[in-house]
C-alpha cells in the first residue's frame, strides 16, 4: 500500500524538490477566491521509473513497456512507492498574473465556467504543470500546503509552476490514465445490481465526504447491499472523519464510485481490521476487496494509485462505459427500480454517476436521487423533474453553478433532504459546506429547511424536510460534538430509529440514528 493511504501509523511529511502536477479540483468562493488543489507526483521518482521514456526507446517500444507494467495484476501496485503529494494553493483576484494564469497556464481564468462542457476550466483541469518547492519564500513563488497523507497535516511551502516538457506532457498522459483498466457496459449493471435491495436510503456520517446506501429493512436491524460511495473526510478536512469509522460489507459486495474526488473513497482507508498481533499499521482493509464500479474520468497519480491498490488487494475496479447516453434501468425486488446515468458537464463532479431509486408500487411513483457532486444541470432531466421522496443535496450543499434549479420534493407530505458534510469544514479562508446559496437553491424550490437560519446553515439542527450528518459547532463553544450520526430515509414515512445492524455494531460503526 502506498504510503499516502496509510492512516493507522506515525507519518512524517516530507517535501519533494519537484514534481509534475495536474489539478483535482477549484473551490470559488462568492468574493472570487479560489483554493487550486492538485494532485501530484515527485519528479525524481517519475523520471526514474520506467513510466519514463528512455532516450533511443522508440514509441512503439515504450507503449509495450506501458501495457505490461499497467495491465492490472495481483502481484503488484505499480504506484506502491510512488512519492504521492496534494498541493493546495488559495489565490484571490488581487493576485495578479498567479490568479489568472495559475501555474504558467497559457490561457486566461475563467473560473466560473466550472462544470461547462468545452470551457476553460474543463481544459484547466485536464492541464499537467511542473511544480518547484521551497521550504522559504522565493521571488513568483505562492505559498501552499502540501499533503504526504490523505489524513496527515500539511507542510507550508512555497511553490512555482511552469508548463512541463513536451515529452513529460506526453509520457504523464500516458501514464496517469485508466485506459488499462477493464470497462463494462450498461449489461454488467443488471447482473450486478439485481440483487439489491432498497427498503431503505442511509447517508452516513463520514465527516466532510460522502457515503450512501441501499439497505435491506429487517427491523428493528438492516443492513446495506449496495454502496454509493465509501468517503471519508481528507486533508485540510481529516479532522472531520469520526473515529473507528467501520463499513458493514456483511451483504455487500459491489460499491459505485459517483467520481473520483478523494472524499468519495477514502473511507476504503479509514476502515481497518486489524490483525491478531496488533501491530501499528498491520491490517486488512475490507472495501479494497470488493467489486468498484466508477466513471470515466481525468486520472491523476493518486487516482490510479487507489485504482491498482484495490486490484492488488483482491478487489476488481470496473469503469463504465455504456453504448448509450441515456439512463439505463434495472429491476430490483418490490417492484423498484435502479436508473443509473453520467452527468453531462465538462468536469470531474458533472460527469459522474449519478444513481436514482424508484418505487413503482405506488402511483405516482416515490424517486430518490443520489447526486455524488453532481450538479442538477447536467443530470438527465428524467431525474430532476419529477418530485423526489428523497434527495443527497450535491457537493455537500455547496454553491452550485450560474443555471442550477433543485428538484422540488415530493408533495405527498414525506419527504427528506440530506446533507453530507463535516462539522466545521473549510474550503479557504470564507467557504464552509454548506453554504447560504447552496441551501438557499433548495429553500426556492421547496425543501423546507426548518431552524436552519438563512446566512448559518448547518449551524444547528435543522428538523423539518432536513436530515444532516453533522453541525457546525461555532469553534467548538463548550466542546459540543458536532457529530450528528447517520440519517435514514424512507418512502412513505420516517423509518424508526435506531437503525442496528445484524451484527449488533460488533463489526461496524456506522450507525443510523436520524429520521
Amino acid at each position: 500500500m502506498n504510503r499516502h493511504f496509510r492512516k493507522f501509523e506515525e507519518m512524517n511529511s516530507d517535501l519533494p524538490p519537484a514534481g509534475y502536477a495536474t489539478v483535482d479540483h477549484v473551490e470559488v468562493s462568492p468574493r472570487g477566491d479560489v483554493i487550486i488543489a492538485l494532485d501530484a507526483v515527485g519528479s525524481d521518482w517519475f523520471e526514474s521509473s520506467s513510466f519514463w521514456q528512455q532516450d533511443g526507446s522508440s514509441d512503439y517500444r515504450h507503449q509495450r513497456v506501458l501495457e505490461q507494467i499497467l495491465t492490472p495484476s495481483r502481484r503488484a501496485n505499480p504506484f506502491e512507492d510512488a512519492s504521492l503529494y496534494r498541493v493546495e494553493v488559495t489565490l484571490s483576484p488581487t493576485d495578479g498574473t498567479a490568479y489568472s494564469h495559475p501555474f504558467g497556464y497559457p490561457h486566461a481564468a475563467d473560473y466560473e465556467s466550472k462544470g461547462e462542457p468545452n470551457g476553460w476550466y474543463q481544459s484547466f483541469e485536464r492541464a499537467w504543470f511542473h511544480l518547484s518547492f521551497s521550504k522559504t519564500p522565493v521571488p513568483g513563488a505562492m505559498p501552499a500546503s502540501v499533503y504526504s497523507n490523505l489524513f496527515g497535516p500539511p507542510t507550508t511551502v512555497y511553490v512555482q509552476g511552469t508548463m512541463p516538457s513536451p515529452k513529460a506532457g506526453k509520457l504523464l498522459a500516458q501514464t496517469f490514465s485508466f485506459a488499462h483498466l477493464p470497462t463494462k457496459s450498461e449489461g454488467f449493471l443488471t447482473s450486478r445490481l439485481r440483487r439489491v435491495c432498497a427498503d431503505l436510503l442511509a447517508v452516513y456520517d463520514v465527516g466532510q465526504g460522502n457515503c450512501n446506501s441501499f439497505l435491506r429493512d429487517l427491523a428493528p436491524s438492516a443492513f446495506a447491499t449496495l454502496y454509493y460511495d465509501l468517503g471519508a473526510g481528507v486533508y485540510r478536512n481529516s479532522f472531520t472523519t469520526p473515529a473507528n469509522l467501520i463499513f458493514c460489507f456483511s451483504q455487500v459486495d459491489t460499491v459505485i464510485l459517483s467520481h473520483w474526488d478523494a472524499d468519495h473513497w477514502a473511507g476504503a482507508y479509514a476502515m481497518m481490521v486489524p490483525t491478531s498481533t496488533g501491530a501499528p499499521g498491520a491490517g486488512t482493509y475490507p472495501a479494497l476487496s470488493k467489486t468498484w464500479l466508477a466513471p470515466e474520468q481525468k486520472a491523476g497519480p493518486v487516482h490510479l494509485a487507489f485504482a491498482y491498490d484495490i486490484v492488488a488487494n483482491g478487489g476488481d475496479v470496473f469503469i463504465y462505459k455504456p453504448s448509450t447516453r441515456s439512463p439505463v434501468s434495472v429491476n430490483i425486488a418490490s417492484s423498484r427500480q435502479l436508473t443509473v446515468t453520467l452527468g453531462n458537464g465538462g468536469d470531474r463532479n458533472n460527469t459522474g454517476i449519478i444513481l436514482m431509486a424508484e418505487d413503482k408500487s405506488m402511483f405516482p411513483s416515490k424517486r430518490w436521487l443520489l447526486t455524488g457532486d453532481c450538479d442538477y444541470p447536467y443530470i438527465d432531466a428524467s431525474q430532476t423533474d419529477e418530485p423526489l421522496v428523497g434527495l443527497v443535496a450535491p457537493h455537500h450543499g455547496a454553491t452550485l453553478g450560474r443555471r442550477s434549479s433543485a428538484p422540488k420534493p415530493d408533495n405527498g407530505g414525506y419527504c427528506r433532504l440530506a446533507y453530507s458534510f463535516g462539522s466545521d469544514n473549510k474550503h479557504g479562508k470564507n467557504t464552509q459546506h454548506p453554504t447560504k446559496d447552496g441551501a438557499d437553491l433548495h429553500r426556492v424550490a421547496g425543501w423546507d429547511h426548518g431552524a436552519w437560519k438563512l446566512n448559518e446553515p448547518g449551524d444547528c439542527q435543522a428538523g423539518a424536510d432536513v436530515l444532516h450528518t453533522e453541525r457546525h459547532t461555532k469553534a467548538g463553544f463548550g466542546g459540543v460534538t458536532g457529530q450528528l450520526g447517520g440519517v435514514v430515509v424512507g418512502w412513505t414515512s420516517a423509518p424508526a430509529v435506531p437503525i442496528s445492524t445484524p451484527c449488533r455494531g460488533l463489526s461496524c460503526s456506522t450507525p443510523v440514528t436520524q429520521a
